[in-house]
């Protein structure tokens, strides 16, 4: 008869072991319990699935046989002929086993757990669940660590029946979601083969001490092999930093190549920190021999540090750093910006009376001259007293006035101790709710400044009224802003119209729904009349669940016959530009997209692209074409496993125009 019992797990209650089958027998005296037909065993996180059990209550073994399904709640699945485990220290062992992990399929000879460690015994696995899999990696071992981390010995990586890669080991922190590598190979006749590798690691050698990050080597067949680095570590809380170096020897040039880009940040308790930056390289081309250099600027190198404290409301800080920009003329690096030092010193608000404030700051800082050849002295010291008014539930009202107090030597070899200018700086904020739930606000601004010695007339340098409008309602939202300039004299306003103090009157709108979405922004000059610029952009896809198709166009005008500021001028031709962008999605797996750019004034095709995405069982391929009006074309191809896109194989051709070359070329090695 059916039957269902509830026994002790090996004398343990609070973890039973429940049992339910066709046919139950209990041996009394032996401890002994027999399971036939339709058995489900469960204890704790695992539910085991049978034709046959026996069960030791006393020793806490389980033995189930026929078509037996081990299902943990982690969601792996172990099928099998025959399984035994224990109760007592939840051990389990397996021969001959099918093991699935979504998205992962394997196959092991022997698979045994000890507590939270499983190990795989030379298992074959994939992710394809073709009858004969489009690929599959072999493995002497793997070791599983509970959720925290996976070993694995001897793996080699099939496609079809051909071996493609080996590697002797690996280890994989599961904690860190990072696929533990990164493999890139193709061909361009640049490089011509390249094969990128990259190793991600996960280290805690001690408690409080944390590194993770990747190794790599390249190797690339026309120019040579290469090595990379990018790590980033924390110490016990209290300095983290990222180093990301590369090194390759360049065989074209006959020169040793690299990169280095370091920083590090040292915490003293929870108000003080210090901190140094490096940003340097070989040489000005890194990035355009070498692609996969993400983190170095040619025209740039960098050296600096920097302390901070804060202690109560006040706060100190100061910083040294030399900044090296390449001059393309005579290829070499010149100092662009060296500070030794800067100091700054500030005081947060002060409650004075209510709603009134008080703060201020303090700067020196010491700068090289370049074309001088010396350095010039800086400083500065602003008070300042800031007002908010109570909250009111239409208008706000802020304020604030400050003194600025500046110092300046331009060259350190001159007499005296400098100048030294006083100036005065005030702002009024105005807010008015005009419809409530912020459907509708405007803000006023008003700035003013004046200088108070050694001027020229009545010494205000600025006064301005800038206003915005903001709302919106539901899906629909608005803006609009201008800046007023109370300073200009009369005579250099255009044709002596006020409206010439006026700026550039912005302003953008946006309209969006589930399936469709439309925005329009642009600028209007007010003394001339005119639209400055305009855009506008449309999109609406399909309604439906399937999302089959998605079309999207724009157009943007710029009236060139207006400066920057909405003033007239000639001799430059307005631009219209057209574009559209449409996406089919044919099935599932399969979907296509174009875009074009149109240029209306000179009636030429700028710019047109094709993509194409294709997910064929367990791959996925991608093709890509472009060109833009240089006549520069770029093919783009890849295909990768779905489920492991690190293993990729790319083919890119990027010919550039003629017009960019000539730029290439002058950013040689100094």
């Amino acid at each position: 008869m059916p039957g269902s019992v509830k026994i002790e797990s090996a004398g343990n209650t609070a973890n039973p072991v429940y049992i339910h089958a066709d046919k139950l027998v209990y041996v009394e005296g032996e401890s002994e319990i027999f399971g036939e037909g339709n058995v489900v065993v469960r204890h704790e996180d695992i539910t085991i699935f049978g034709d046959l059990v026996y069960i030791n209550t006393k020793e806490g073994d389980i033995s189930a046989e026929g078509n037996v399904l081990a299902a943990r709640a982690s969601g792996l699945r172990i099928y099998t002929d025959k399984l035994y485990y224990n109760t007592k220290d939840k051990s389990a062992y397996t021969k001959k086993a099918n093991v699935l992990s979504l998205p992962w399929i394997a196959r092991a000879e022997e698979v045994r757990q000890q507590g939270d460690k499983v190990e795989l015994e030379k298992p074959v696995f994939t992710t394809c669940d073709a009858v004969k899999p489009h690929y599959r990696m072999e493995a002497a071992m793997i070791t599983l660590h509970g959720r925290r981390k996976l070993e694995a010995w001897h793996i080699r990586f099939y496609l079809g029946m051909v071996p493609v890669f080996y590697f002797p080991y690996f280890y994989q922190n599961l904690e860190a979601n990072k696929d533990p590598f990164d493999i890139k190979f193709g061909h361009n006749d640049h490089m011509g083969w390249y094969v990128y590798l990259k190793y991600f690691l996960f280290l805690n050698p001690l408690e409080g001490l944390v590194t993770q990050g990747y190794v790599g080597y390249d190797f690339r067949e026309k120019i040579g092999p290469g090595f990379s680095t990018d790590m980033s570590y924390s110490l016990w809380d209290r300095g983290s930093g990222n180093v990301k170096s590369s090194y390759f020897e360049d065989r074209k040039i006959d020169k040793r190549r690299w990169s280095l880009a370091y920083s590090h940040e040292q915490r003293f308790g929870d108000r003080t920190r210090a901190g140094i930056r490096v940003n340097s390289s070989s040489d000005s081309a890194l990035n355009r021999d070498f692609l996969s250099i993400e983190e170095v600027d040619m025209f740039r190198h960098e050296y600096s540090a920097s302390f901070s404290t804060f202690q109560g409301r006040h706060s100190l800080g100061a910083t040294v750093s030399d900044i090296q920009q390449l001059d393309t003329e005579t290829k070499k690096y010149f100092t662009a910006s060296r500070v030794l030092p800067s100091a700054t010193y500030s005081m947060t608000s002060m409650q004075l009376i209510p709603f009134l404030y008080y703060n201020h700051a303090m700067m020196l800082n010491r700068t090289y001259n370049r074309q001088g050849d010396h350095y010039s002295d800086a400083g500065t010291l602003g008070p300042r007293l800031t007002l908010n008014s109570p909250k009111l539930p239409v208008v706000a009202v802020s304020g604030n006035a400050g003194l600025n107090v500046s110092w300046k030597k331009e060259n350190e070899k001159d007499e005296g101790w400098g100048d030294v200018v006083n100036s005065l700086n005030t702002s009024e904020n105005l807010r008015i709710s005009i419809l409530p739930s912020n459907h509708l606000d405007a803000v006023f601004t008003h700035s003013y400044a004046k200088q108070l010695n050694k001027f020229d007339g009545d010494g205000i340098t600025g006064n301005n009224l800038n206003a915005r409008l903001n709302g919106g309602y539901g899906t629909f939202n608005f803006s609009a802003s201008t800046n007023y300039n109370l300073l200009a004299k009369r005579e250099t306003l255009l044709n002596g119209s006020d409206l010439d103090r006026f700026s550039l009157l912005g302003f953008n709108a946006n309209f969006s729904h589930n399936y469709y979405y439309l925005s329009a922004s642009g600028s209007y000059g007010m003394p001339a009349n005119q639209i400055k610029n305009l855009t506008f952009n449309f999109r609406v896809s399909d309604p439906g669940q399937g999302k089959l198709w998605s079309i999207g166009a724009y157009t943007s005008f710029i009236n060139n016959l207006l400066d920057f500021r909405g003033h007239p001028q000639s001799g430059v031709e307005d631009s219209t530009t057209f574009g559209t962008t449409i996406g089919f999605n044919f099935w599932e797996d399969f979907n296509i997209s174009m875009t074009r750019s149109y240029d209306m004034q000179q009636k030429i095709l700028t710019s047109h692209a094709y993509n194409i995405r294709w997910h064929i069982h367990c791959w996925e391929a991608a093709l890509s074409w472009s060109k833009n009006n240089s006549n520069a074309e770029q093919i783009f191809f890849s295909i990768y496993l779905s489920a492991a896109p690190q293993f990729k194989f790319d083919k890119p051709a990027s010919p550039t125009a003629p017009v960019f070359d000539t730029l290439l070329n002058t950013m040689v090695n100094p």
